[in-house]
C-alpha cells in the first residue's frame, strides 16, 4: 500500500487544481456536476500514471546505475535506497548510502542539478523525521554540527535514523 501512497496524493492534488481551475473559469452556461467529474476523472488519471511512472523509474536498472557512486571509499554500504536530496526547490533524486564512517547521495543523470554529497557520520549533529508534504511520513533531515541541515525523502526513514544515531 505504501507504494500507492505518492499517486494518491498527487491524484488527490490534482483533483483539487482541476476543481479550482474549473470553478475559477465557470460561467452561467457552464454545468458543476460536469466539472466536478471531469476533475475526479483527471486527478485519477494524473494520480495513477504518476505512481506507475515511479514505480517504474524507482526500479529502472539504468537509473540504479547512473546513480551507483564513484566510490564509496573503500567502505561497505550498511543501507542503501533511492532518495530525493532537496537543493533549493528541486527534489533531486538519486541514491543515498550509509557506510560506516559517512552518508553518501549521488544524484542520478535525470536532474537539473546533478551533484554528489559526502557527509562525515562524525560531523552529525542531529537526525530527525519528517513528512513531506506536510503528509507523507517519509522525511530524514540530517543537521550537521555547524548547523547546516540536509532534507531528504527516502524509503525506511526510521531505520535510516535508527542506523545512523547508532
Amino acid at each position: 500500500m505504501k507504494k500507492f501512497i505518492p499517486g494518491i496524493v498527487f491524484g488527490i492534488f490534482m483533483t483539487l487544481v482541476q476543481l479550482a481551475l474549473g470553478f475559477a473559469g465557470k460561467t452561467e452556461d457552464t454545468n458543476a456536476g460536469k466539472l466536478v467529474i471531469g476533475a475526479l476523472i483527471s486527478g485519477v488519471i494524473a494520480g495513477a500514471l504518476f505512481g506507475w511512472i515511479m514505480n517504474w523509474f524507482a526500479k529502472n536498472k539504468r537509473t540504479k546505475q547512473a546513480a551507483t557512486p564513484t566510490t564509496l571509499f573503500g567502505e561497505a554500504a550498511v543501507l542503501e535506497s533511492p532518495a530525493n536530496h532537496f537543493k533549493g526547490l528541486e527534489a533531486v533524486g538519486g541514491r543515498l548510502y550509509l557506510t560506516q564512517t559517512k552518508i553518501i547521495f549521488k544524484s542520478h543523470s535525470f536532474n537539473i542539478q546533478n551533484h554528489e554529497l559526502v557527509i562525515e557520520r562524525s560531523n552529525i549533529k542531529n537526525t530527525s523525521r519528517y513528512r513531506s508534504l506536510g503528509i507523507v511520513n517519509n522525511g530524514l533531515i540530517i543537521e550537521l554540527n555547524d548547523s547546516t541541515k540536509h532534507k531528504f525523502v527516502v524509503n525506511g526513514t526510521g531505520e535510516w535514523v535508527a542506523k545512523i544515531s547508532a
